[in-house]
């Protein structure tokens, strides 16, 4: 916990100050700063955290972070939601920042989740249970989606946010794995209140770190003047949405790794990395 405390302070004093390469991976360090930080808290009032409890699954969950992250920044390609205002001078600082700190998102979001649970928030929240509803329903939802979306994104690019949702809760639930729809069949709503409280709490530090870095993110297609910080207001509702779908995602990456045999897990790491460095070099050229 100190580690990430004071990492996150020589970190801003350093990037405040233009040294390199704290100026230019400010995000980045201050994401795996503040993912210590919260680890440690976690750990100190739970005795269980993710990075000291189960340093394996972490490691399995930052690098599918790239992975989803970095397909996210492809669809982008079309969506055009954001762009990369100012990026590092050479390629390979790019690279290896925009790396750092998109292997940080999940955990991050998983850490920050678990910090709202051990503070006891949402502890008895329920819901009339959901009638049960196919749930081939909801994929065809998340594909419609994702047509909407991509085919008009001026118009619906929004929605791509709940297509991994969509698509990845209901396989979690066939798969007997933990579903935020298997949840709210029998109305216990707490999981999904905590991952989209986390979503939004963590897209307000994303926006406070990236208004003040260098290299930092710009959203020049959302035409809303009404702004807090870089983002239009109205853009931070989708967070939670965004944050629930990396959950739901991140659960299916996780189950299907661990039914899978030794040599299809050889496949998919090499699959996985020729698509991250695809990516890089379609995102940062």
């Amino acid at each position: 916990m100190l580690l990430g405390f004071g990492g996150l302070l020589i970190s801003a004093f350093l990037a405040r100050g233009g040294r390199e390469p704290f100026a230019s991976g400010f995000v980045a360090l201050a994401a795996w700063s503040y993912l210590l930080l919260v680890d440690g808290w976690v750990y100190r009032h739970r005795g269980e955290s993710l990075i000291q409890s189960h340093p394996r699954r972490f490691l399995f969950l930052a690098l599918w972070s790239l992975v989803f992250k970095l397909f996210n920044e492809m669809a982008n390609l079309r969506l055009g939601y954001w762009a990369h205002g100012v990026t590092p001078a050479s390629r390979g600082a790019a690279w290896i920042l925009g790396a750092a700190l998109l292997a940080a998102a999940v955990p991050v979001l998983l850490e920050t989740a678990d910090l709202i649970e051990s503070a006891g928030v949402f502890k008895s929240v329920t819901v009339p249970p959901l009638h049960r509803a196919p749930s081939v329903f909801v994929v065809t939802g998340g594909l419609i989606f994702a047509v909407l979306a991509l085919g008009w994104p001026r118009l619906f690019s929004p929605l791509w946010w709940a297509v991994p949702l969509f698509l990845c809760d209901p396989l979690n639930e066939r798969l007997a794995e933990p579903s935020l729809l298997s949840d709210a069949r029998v109305g216990q709503v707490r999981k999904i209140a905590l991952v989209g409280l986390a979503g939004l709490l963590t897209g307000v530090l994303w926006e406070v770190t990236n208004v003040v870095a260098g290299p930092h993110w710009i959203y020049p297609t959302l035409d809303n003047p009404v702004r807090f910080l870089e983002l239009p207001v109205a853009g931070y509702l989708l967070y939670p949405f965004m944050a629930l779908s990396a959950y739901a995602s991140s659960v299916t990456a996780v189950a299907l790794w661990d039914r899978s045999r030794p040599w299809v897990r050889i496949l998919l790491a090499f699959a996985a990395a020729v698509g991250v460095v695809g990516a890089l070099a379609r995102v940062w050229p």
